[in-house]
């Protein structure tokens, strides 16, 4: 499994990054479509794909910046993405879409920021 992450990191990379800004797309745009398309509030994007979006980019987010911090030693982008998972939880039990957003902006914000690290060790290697 290990061999398969860093054989496919940079993948991994664009994936995370694709979901968290997805993601962030999502719990922004969610209030005004929820205002301006009532009809579709209850069935677009429910909790559970909420959820589902952001345990995924998670998952991967722990992984593939785990690896990179091994490599670039800084530990501001796990710190981001800590916060983002705290924020997930927070957002269980306070259910606001401010707080979701802030969690995929945190998650999107520590992906880039390691995606530019990465990028720094790997061209300087």
């Amino acid at each position: 499994m290990k061999k398969f992450i860093e054989r496919h990191s940079h993948l991994f990379h664009r994936v995370g990054l694709s979901l968290s800004f997805l993601c962030a797309i999502h719990c922004l745009a969610m209030p005004f479509i929820m205002v301006a398309l009532p009809f579709l509030g209850a069935s677009f994007f429910t909790d559970e794909v909420e959820f589902m979006m952001i345990g995924v980019s998670l998952v991967i987010g722990f992984f593939v910046l785990l690896k990179d911090y091994r490599h670039h030693d800084n530990i501001l982008p796990l710190g981001l993405l800590g916060a983002s998972f705290c924020l997930v939880l927070l957002h269980v039990f306070i259910h606001n879409h401010f707080i979701v957003s802030l969690s995929s902006i945190s998650m999107a914000v520590a992906y880039f920021y390691n995606w530019k690290l990465h990028k720094n060790v790997c061209s300087h290697s």
